[in-house]
């Protein structure tokens, strides 16, 4: 928790992308080790179909929180639309290209890497490995949205949380979680053009989100379960 109360405060001062990137590569490489892969065929993680899985719970979760979002009154949002114009993101290089391809590394690193890694150590003798996922899953969702630092950030990055972390367990593996994470932070263009051919009242917004949340279902039974004999070791690295 100490970690993350560091991190907030580093994002806060504009110091975060670059810094937690490199000490969090390294931790993950060194401090929890290379992932061993057991049971699983590592070409599979990059089969066109689970590609598409990917694809598909990546822009369904991004679909479900804009369009959610609508639903909440704009008094609420005023203080979260104006800390985003703050950032310069989509008008400056920059902030743009940090928030579009290396905060979705480091974050990854950190939440589906160093934070999933101890977490996952944690439950690991548990004798209901679907619970364990889930509790793992759940708090480090928690933590990310914490680290967001503001309630409307936490709240969808909580939702990003979940799917990132199911699609790093599936595939046992964070390079699927970063694809997934840059596919959302990437996505708004997708969006704003989505929302000029939907129109914009509470009956449109709930089938849109009702439509996503089945693009989702269908990208996860595309992916599939883990089965239960596969086990993930992680090397010390000396």
């Amino acid at each position: 928790m100490l970690t993350i109360i560091l991190l907030y405060y580093y994002n806060s001062k504009k110091l975060n992308h670059l810094l937690y990137l490199i000490t969090f590569a390294l931790w993950y490489r060194i401090g929890c080790g290379k992932p061993r892969l057991k049971n699983i065929n590592k070409k599979d993680i990059f089969h066109p179909k689970h590609l598409m899985a990917m694809v598909l719970m990546a822009l369904g979760v991004k679909i479900v929180v804009n369009f959610g979002m609508d639903m909440i009154p704009k008094q609420f949002l005023e203080n979260y639309v104006n800390m985003i114009k703050r950032t310069g993101i989509g008008d400056s290089l920059l902030p743009t290209i940090a928030a579009t391809l290396v905060a979705p590394i480091g974050e990854e690193l950190i939440f589906r890497g160093v934070v999933f890694y101890y977490l996952r150590n944690a439950v690991a003798d548990m004798p209901n490995k679907t619970a364990a996922f889930w509790i793992t899953n759940v708090f480090q969702a928690f933590l990310f949205g914490v680290f967001h630092g503001n309630i409307v950030q936490g709240a969808y990055a909580f939702i990003f949380g979940l799917i990132l972390g199911y699609l790093a367990y599936r595939f046992k593996s964070i390079l699927p979680s970063i694809l997934g994470h840059m596919i959302i932070n990437n996505s708004n263009f997708v969006m704003g053009h989505v929302k000029k051919i939907i129109p914009t009242d509470s009956v449109s917004d709930v089938v849109v989100v009702v439509i996503a949340l089945a693009v989702i279902a269908v990208g996860y039974i595309i992916a599939g379960r883990v089965p239960e004999n596969t086990v993930v070791k992680k090397e010390t690295v000396t």
